[in-house]
């Protein structure tokens, strides 16, 4: 285990921890920018350049706590942010998430992407909209959640509301 410190670079494998009362920036350049708040835990599990295409590639898995992702949608890459309950895909765009042992929440602050869970059902996120995901083996119907759809539209952004990591 390393401590992460000011200017080190971070590869793919390399896993991020954030304690009580802390948090931490990751940046690559302008195109990528993470900023995970306290009790986070993260894993940069790949970042590379497709020799075919040019496009970059980030791939990071938010294990638990609360990350907001920021990737530039006038650069050619694509980015995957995987949680325990969802998987996240997009070109570009601002996606704030929160994830605990029951649950994913996330909020479009920009852009739009695909939203899938691990029961395979999918959506397309916009700016604004807000969702939670719940993990299958939990959905029942007392939470107002069909046994097919264990991805529920959260017309409350209360939960992003005091959120240091927006700004």
């Amino acid at each position: 285990k390393h401590d992460v410190t000011k200017r080190r670079s971070l590869v793919p494998g390399s896993h991020v921890e954030t304690g009580k009362n802390s948090n931490v920036a990751i940046a690559s350049g302008d195109m990528m920018k993470l900023r995970a708040g306290e009790q986070t835990s993260l894993l940069i599990k790949s970042a590379h350049k497709e020799k075919d295409t040019g496009k970059t590639v980030f791939d990071v898995i938010v294990e638990k706590g609360t990350l907001s992702a920021r990737f530039d949608q006038d650069k050619n890459l694509e980015y995957t942010l995987q949680t325990p309950h969802a998987t996240i895909v997009s070109k570009g765009s601002t996606v704030v998430v929160k994830v605990d042992n029951d649950r994913t929440q996330l909020l479009m602050k920009s852009g739009s992407a695909v939203v899938s869970s691990a029961s395979g059902n999918n959506i397309t996120a916009e700016k604004g909209d807000a969702y939670t995901i719940l993990p299958v083996l939990s959905m029942n119907t007392s939470d107002n959640v069909s046994d097919q759809n264990d991805i529920v539209y959260d017309e409350s952004l209360s939960v992003f509301e005091n959120d240091d990591l927006l700004e």
